[in-house]
């Protein structure tokens, strides 16, 4: 029998390497390859026109309605001005009227009665102004105009390059795995009377 003690083992074990090289297309004439310029022109701009909304308010049938259609500001100021020197004029004839009445015997309380009847007037009840202020709009408008930028593109040195296709490669090792095995003990014969010293 033996004793696993006196055994020395070694194992190397068993390796595979791979190694990949990939394939492509190599230029195999050292030609330079060709050449692409770009130049842009402009950045883009957007040019934009605005038209505004206006809004135009009529108030002639309103103030027509107030008889004061056919003026403006200025001719209304210089209208109430002429009424006031009329109604001036009137009331200065008035006073004089009524003064000559007095002279001729006329007592006051009949020429009052008489300016009484002469101021009785119809009342009628109307609503002013009677038309409303005529309101139109012009639409505004927007425009816009794009300028877009330029892109010019040119190629330089369009040579046909030559090319050459080189296929890929694989490389494979394999080693074996080993299995040493050492007997360190003492010799064993057999028969035992062969060891030189046996008693």
């Amino acid at each position: 029998m033996i004793d696993n003690s006196l055994l020395k083992i070694n194992v190397t074990n068993a390796q595979l390497d791979v190694t990949v090289k990939a394939g492509g297309l190599k230029n195999t004439h050292d030609s330079q390859p060709n050449k692409i310029e770009q130049h842009t022109t402009g950045s883009g701009v957007i040019d934009t026109q605005i038209t505004p909304a206006k809004i135009k308010v009529d108030t002639y049938e309103a103030r027509s309605s107030l008889g004061y259609g056919h003026y403006n500001s200025t001719d209304f100021n210089k209208n109430q001005a002429n009424i006031g020197i009329q109604k001036a004029k009137e009331g200065t004839s008035k006073i004089v009227s009524d003064g000559d009445q007095m002279v001729t015997g006329t007592h006051m309380p009949a020429i009052i009665e008489h300016d009484v009847d002469s101021d009785v007037r119809q009342t009628i009840t109307a609503f002013l102004p009677k038309g409303g202020a005529d309101i139109t709009a012009d639409k505004g408008s927007i425009s816009q105009n794009y300028q877009s930028k330029t892109v010019d593109i040119s190629f330089k040195d369009t040579a046909v390059v030559p090319l050459e296709y080189v296929p890929a490669q694989i490389d494979v090792s394999f080693s074996r795995g080993v299995v040493e095995v050492e007997y360190t003990g003492d010799p064993i014969y057999v028969p035992p009377s062969a060891k030189p010293d046996y008693i």
